[in-house]
């Protein structure tokens, strides 16, 4: 009997668990909740959103408003793993007059410890602020006593002066969601539109005018009383699956479900309706004429017999003068690492203190261009991590950052001024996102930031064997992008090469690191050194790696199937050789048979040719294209496979 009602409960306990829905009272934890060892429509999770519901709406405050935001979330965490989810991050903005605060918040972690709910409360003083950009900051909570099992929740509330931008909402996250419920109440002074993104429609949506909830505006100046209601959206989203996300892909805000606002016009009480952006054409001619951009760039160029001798470039050629603009302003000023669309500082406290934001430090090398008689223009863009732009939208908060467009001989030039480790004509990766907006008053012109030219690295290695171990000498030479990202990661520093290539399980050779060009930009980045490798030896058989622990070992993309792009950032090109000694006594017993496949997506090729006592194995592959479209993905993942397959194969020495 004790059997069969065991067996009764814990039919009924799973029917429960499974048709809950769960509690969106905060401080209410349910048993169920405490029982979740996992999420039954995604095992894998390492964390489990159980409901985030915000709102936001207008205060009166004096003659205008105020817009809140608050936000009520419970997640439950699965695994030490998910410990990551268990911190509150609040964006907050400032600029001027103009600020966002925290008006309340309140958190607590529960554990359920010896047949008891223990709650610990979160201690608001556990906090720090990062800053984003010039306006942009995040102020984060660490919350307590938090490890696999626990339950932890937060409410908050944010008043903000910043009208122009709506908080936008997030349905979807890198975790499951159960329900996400977004709510603001509109009043009828602003008006906001939306871009819905990743989906096509909600699980819930209603829209209705809230009868007494919106007041008397105007009573106390001088125009008649307009009386209003407020106008109620309500977007509902329900068991949202976890975005995974993998290898080469730009931003997950570019791809996850999520609605975003931006003021479109307001209206005074007179009843006048002004307009904030209508056009891209209007968006560039404000840019252009923005104290901090368009006359920024225009007193940079004024100043410019200051910083340089104009005169001495006079009879330079075009390319001559704009790579000396170029390489003064990398030599001279630093990028702070601030993103921003503007310059936040007057051009002579740049020049001061030598250093500024991506838009400071770019306007200021347009505008020096500019005084060289270089045609140059600044290019607004969004960064990668940033996200897209939506060119339906002309949304000035889309864009983050400033590159230039110079026209050198006819030709389109992109560069910027922050990355000095770049060539004077490449923009960095980070800036790599599909197309700019350059700000020039005679037209709209978007351009692409894709590079044209194609990265390539290129491994030398020479084997000799000291009995059945390896010794091998290996050269790596980057150029372009590969280059850039090698200058980036090591520049001249090679105890972080050593430790870089110790993490491949070398044995390195002591003082055998060299490098080369790591300054001359124009020229390939070069590393060499020796290692010694450890080979498996069976049955006096020896078995290695030609190209030894340098190609990759596996796959980067892992889903079976995907919904956005492979986005490489640029079309690259790896090739290998290996010169090996076979030592005496030995013959070659195995080598994997030559392989070519070329199409319009990538190039495989895999040889071996003998001479005697030296074998040299040659292997490259091509990704011709910067990006491949979703419908592509099954072929590159394919094609990554035998990447793998060709560059670990192994070769079989056996005694003669």
């Amino acid at each position: 009997m004790k059997t069969v009602f065991l067996s009764i409960y814990l039919i009924i306990s799973s029917f429960v668990l499974f048709a809950q829905n769960f509690t969106q009272k905060f401080g209410t934890i349910t048993q169920e909740e405490i029982a979740m060892k996992n999420y039954a429509k995604d095992k894998s999770a390492e964390a489990l959103v159980l409901f985030d519901v915000g709102q936001s709406y207008f205060s009166r405050i004096d003659y205008t408003f105020d817009v809140i935001f608050e936000r009520t979330t419970r997640i439950k965490i699965f695994s030490d793993a998910g410990q990551k989810w268990a911190n509150i991050e609040i964006p907050l903005y400032q600029e001027g007059t103009i600020y966002e605060k925290i008006e309340a918040i309140e958190a607590y972690t529960y554990n359920f410890e010896n047949g008891q709910l223990v709650k610990t409360a979160l201690n608001i003083k556990d906090n720090f602020v990062e800053k984003i950009n010039e306006v942009w900051s995040v102020k984060k909570y660490t919350m307590p006593n938090v490890k696999a099992g626990s339950i932890i929740e937060y409410k908050y509330k944010v008043s903000s002066q910043y009208l122009f931008n709506l908080h936008d909402w997030e349905f979807q996250k890198q975790i499951p969601v159960v329900y996400s419920q977004y709510t603001v109440n509109m009043v009828p002074f602003y008006s906001y539109s939306w871009i819905l993104q990743g989906t096509q429609k909600f699980d819930d949506y209603k829209t209705y005018e809230k009868e007494g909830s919106g007041g008397v505006y105007g009573s106390k100046t001088g125009h008649q009383e307009l009386k209003f209601n407020d106008v109620v959206h309500q977007f509902v989203m329900k068991d949202v699956p976890a975005f995974t996300s993998e290898e080469f892909i730009t931003s997950i805000k570019d791809y996850i479900i999520k609605i975003d606002f931006q003021l479109e016009k307001y209206t005074r009480l007179d009843g006048v309706s002004t307009d904030v952006i209508t056009t891209w054409e209007d968006l560039i001619k404000d840019f252009s004429k923005y104290k901090d951009f368009g006359v920024y760039q225009k007193k940079c160029k004024k100043i410019a017999s200051k910083l340089i001798n104009i005169d001495s470039l006079k009879t330079k050629s075009a390319d001559e003068r704009f790579n000396f603009v170029m390489n003064y302003v990398k030599s001279n000023y630093t990028w702070n690492q601030i993103n921003f669309r503007y310059a936040y500082k007057n051009p002579g406290e740049i020049t001061d203190a030598k250093t500024g934001n991506s838009a400071e430090i770019n306007l200021l090398a347009a505008g020096l261009l500019n005084a060289c008689d270089i045609e140059a223009y600044p290019v607004l863009i969004s960064t990668r991590k940033n996200g897209r732009i939506y060119y339906d939208y002309p949304f000035e908060h889309f864009f983050n950052y400033v590159v230039i467009l110079a026209k050198i001989d006819g030709k389109n030039i992109l560069t910027d001024a922050t990355e000095i480790s770049c060539s004077n004509y490449r923009i960095p990766p980070r800036a790599i996102n599909d197309k700019g907006l350059v700000i020039d008053n005679k037209k709209v012109k978007w351009i692409s930031l894709q590079s044209p030219v194609l990265s390539e690295i290129q491994t030398k290695i020479s084997i000799n064997f000291n009995g059945m171990d390896l010794k091998a000498n290996v050269e790596k030479t980057a150029d372009e992008y590969w280059a850039l990202s090698y200058r980036n990661s090591f520049a001249e520093d090679k105890e972080k090469i050593e430790k870089h290539l110790i993490s491949k399980n070398y044995t390195l050779e002591n003082n055998s690191i060299t490098v080369e060009n790591h300054t001359q930009l124009e020229k390939p980045y070069i590393i060499k050194y020796t290692v010694s490798y450890k080979t498996d030896n069976i049955n006096t058989k020896i078995y290695f790696q030609p190209f030894l622990n340098e190609s990759i070992a596996e796959n980067p993309l892992k889903q079976p199937e995907r919904s956005y792009p492979v986005d490489l950032i640029f079309s690259q090109k790896q090739f290998y050789e290996s010169t090996i000694n076979i030592p005496d006594g030995y013959k070659v017993d195995f080598v994997s048979p030559d392989y070519k496949f070329t199409n319009t997506l990538c190039d495989i090729n895999y040889s071996t040719q003998q001479t005697d006592k030296i074998l040299t194995v040659r292997f490259d592959y091509t990704l011709k294209n910067a990006i491949y479209s979703a419908k592509e993905y099954a072929k590159i993942r394919a094609y990554y496979d035998e990447i793998v397959k060709r560059g670990t194969e192994k070769i079989v020495l056996s005694k003669i």
